[in-house]
């Protein structure tokens, strides 16, 4: 499981929002909020490639330990029921964390850059590029409306003909907002093949 998909949304990350009707006593200083306890809740809608809808689900991350190590005080995210988990840690220039479901995963990776300009681009630690799209993205959500971060990830694949890419939003202070993911399978049509966005927001 790629971890920014673990992460973000799809299963995680990825843009950056401020939100206009949340109140200001919510809002952590931290790029995406760390606290154990916190908790969003998304709907993700599915779609073949006609964009006929083929199932909707909630999905919920919710932060439920934290741990001191030699990285500092790490947070550890999970979705659903799902054994494996992400430790996250924000610093100065970005989220860092550890995908513990991943073998030999013991090192801080880079998974979003923050903060950052329109045109910045990066890798994460599975060599996929990802590319801040927009640093001011509206994004309508039925928890409010956000001005956002957007940031895009291509993925990298083996098998020719095959690819899937995300689009993620992230709240400063919030935390995830929403995000595409767009597929491609057996060099067929480039479709939207999943949409999230947040319905529930629970900061500690």
């Amino acid at each position: 499981m790629k971890k920014l998909f673990l992460i973000i949304f799809f299963g995680i990350i990825v843009s950056s929002c401020n939100n206009s009707t949340t109140p200001e006593n919510n809002q952590s200083k931290d790029f995406w909020p760390l606290k154990v306890g916190n908790q969003w809740v998304m709907e993700i809608i599915n779609y073949d490639s006609t964009g006929a809808v083929e199932s909707r689900d909630t999905l919920t991350y919710n932060i439920f330990k934290d741990t001191i190590t030699s990285n500092g005080k790490l947070f550890a995210m999970r979705l659903n029921d799902y054994e494996g988990f992400v430790m996250l840690i924000n610093k100065p220039d970005g989220l860092y964390g550890i995908a513990v479901d991943q073998p030999g995963s013991e090192t801080l990776e880079l998974f979003l850059k923050y903060p950052a300009n329109t045109g910045d681009f990066f890798l994460n630690g599975d060599g996929d590029s990802i590319l801040v799209m927009s640093t001011n993205e509206k994004i309508t959500t039925k928890t409010g409306t956000y001005t956002c971060m957007k940031y895009f990830q291509k993925y990298i694949y083996n098998n020719p003909g095959e690819r899937n890419d995300a689009t993620t939003y992230i709240s400063p202070g919030y935390g995830p907002i929403g995000g595409e993911e767009w597929s491609q399978e057996n060099y067929g049509i480039y479709y939207k093949s999943s949409t999230m966005s947040l319905i529930s927001i629970d900061l500690k």
